[in-house]
């Protein structure tokens, strides 16, 4: 989020009780599988991508910037809802096989989290096809 959406999410979180927030939280949690999927050692990772979802949930803004694109908040929560446990377990694995440190980490999850629902079919197949170009 870019610091003007930033300060509207922070007032617009501010709008919303605690109780609200716990109960947003745990949906998300519910809707990724979050129990079937942290471990002690991926537990921080999963609850960041938590937390950055539920602030795209929660902004007050109308658009959200996400990389160098700026999209209706609506559509960025659509593809948000769609997300589930294979699309973070492919986040948290993509990350821990990077070679270059990432010098926005948070921007480089957003842009993660937006694009996994879309790209995922496609990442496994061209895995699997450079596997078996490989075999042969």
């Amino acid at each position: 989020l870019s610091p003007k959406e930033s300060k509207t999410n922070k007032l617009n979180t501010q709008s919303i009780n605690q109780t609200d927030l716990w109960i947003e939280r745990e949906n998300i949690k519910n809707q990724i599988d979050y129990d079937n999927i942290v471990d002690p050692l991926n537990e921080n990772q999963v609850n960041e991508l938590v937390e950055i979802i539920l602030e795209v949930y929660l902004t007050g803004s109308e658009e959200i910037k996400i990389g160098r694109s700026t999209y209706p908040t609506t559509y960025v929560i659509d593809r948000f809802r769609s997300l589930n446990k294979d699309h973070i377990c492919e986040i948290i694995n993509a990350l821990n096989s990077l070679q270059e440190p990432v010098k926005n980490i948070k921007q480089y999850l957003l842009v993660s989290l937006f694009n996994v629902t879309v790209t995922i079919d496609n990442y496994y197949k061209a895995k699997v096809a450079a596997m078996y170009s490989e075999v042969s």
